[in-house]
């Protein structure tokens, strides 16, 4: 089969998938697309492809085979679709969208056109991660008791404020600390821990001016019986990122974290690699370094939906995986909102007070 083509529209983020994609065998990157000129000038110098301010004109090309939307939340349905109706299969960065009708929109038009929604959060592909699952799946911890997803981080006024304020806003944000950031962990430990029966949120602003929460706290109860926490924060001060996601079970536990201090210069959180456990047997006894074998797979989304275009395989989060963060997400919304428990699944999307104002 002739390489895959890739065209990236939103050149934040989307800058290092179309790194990716001039870097991944059998696939090529073919054109990007960014309403910033200065971005459109770097891609085309680092990339030497066309750039463009429409986003159209990449939907017009018939060597582009996968359409990789990197935009803010409040744009991806909009542009999914456009994409899903000129043939293209679609990349959508996390979270999904801002609701889950969004979403839903969003799987259905995939769905019609017969082509393929995947979700990019970039931390499933994690070996350590991908370990850990497996883990589970082979009872290692046993029943599965309690989880926690930890973020605290750091952003200034000025994050907010760039490029017209978007972010921490309902309408393109689909929220603030715990959509743009903590979702990467809720999407962990919801594919860890399984699906969801209730969330009671409590949201607010602490330290920012922005339209939506720069710090969240979720309880939450799994329909397995676990409970368990959700906290995401960008008030962070002094700067110091930390991510924690821990699982426990009545045979043992386990804790992914990381932590990056202020003048770490470049540095992001990540996990370290994990290749074993100590767990505690039935009899009391710690059994040390019991092995996990994880098979290889793809190192990031790009290698992915590769693989999935040219051997059938079955991609990392689709479109119906990547809308559970963003239920979730909802359900801590409306329930901080409300002031109650927010049961699942959701019967209609979150929407704010006033609706979506900014």
């Amino acid at each position: 089969m002739a390489e895959i083509g890739f065209g990236i529209i939103g050149l934040g983020v989307g800058h290092s998938r179309a790194k990716l994609a001039t870097m991944t065998k059998g696939g090529r990157l073919v054109a990007v697309s960014d309403l910033l000129a200065d971005r459109r000038a770097g891609a085309e110098k680092d990339f030497g492809v066309p750039a463009h301010e429409d986003y159209h004109k990449l939907l017009e090309r018939k060597d582009i085979d996968v359409i990789g939307i990197f935009t803010p939340a409040g744009n991806r349905r909009d542009i999914a679709l456009d994409a899903l109706a000129a043939g293209k299969h679609v990349i959508c960065t996390k979270p999904m969208e801002v609701n889950i009708a969004r979403c839903d929109d969003m799987i259905a038009a995939a769905d019609k056109a017969g082509l393929h929604l995947v979700v990019d959060f970039g931390m499933r592909y994690a070996k350590s991660l991908r370990a850990l699952k497996k883990a589970m799946e082979d009872g290692v911890f046993g029943r599965l008791t309690m989880a926690k997803a930890e973020l605290r981080w750091y952003r200034n006024q000025e994050y907010y404020d760039w490029n017209g304020g978007w972010r921490g806003t309902w309408r393109l944000d689909g929220g603030g600390s715990l959509a743009n950031q903590t979702v990467h962990y809720i999407d962990q430990i919801q594919w860890i821990m399984g699906p969801v029966a209730s969330v009671f949120g409590y949201v607010g602003v602490f330290k920012h001016d922005v339209e939506a929460e720069d710090q969240g706290v979720a309880v939450i109860k799994w329909r397995n019986g676990a409970i368990g926490v959700i906290t995401g924060s960008t008030t962070s001060v002094p700067y110091v990122e930390m991510n924690v996601v821990e699982i426990l079970g009545h045979r043992g536990c386990f804790v992914l974290s990381s932590t990056t201090g202020a003048y770490e210069k470049g540095a992001r959180p990540g996990y370290e690699g994990v290749e074993a456990w100590d767990v505690i047997g039935d009899d009391g006894v710690i059994a040390h370094g019991r092995p996990i074998d994880v098979p290889d797979g793809p190192t990031h989304v790009i290698e992915d939906v590769v693989a999935m275009l040219t051997k059938g395989t079955e991609p990392m989060v689709t479109g119906r995986e990547g809308r559970k963060s963003v239920e979730i997400l909802n359900g801590i919304y409306e329930s901080a909102q409300s002031g109650r428990e927010v049961t699942f699944p959701l019967s209609k999307p979150f929407i704010p007070k006033g609706g979506y104002t900014r």
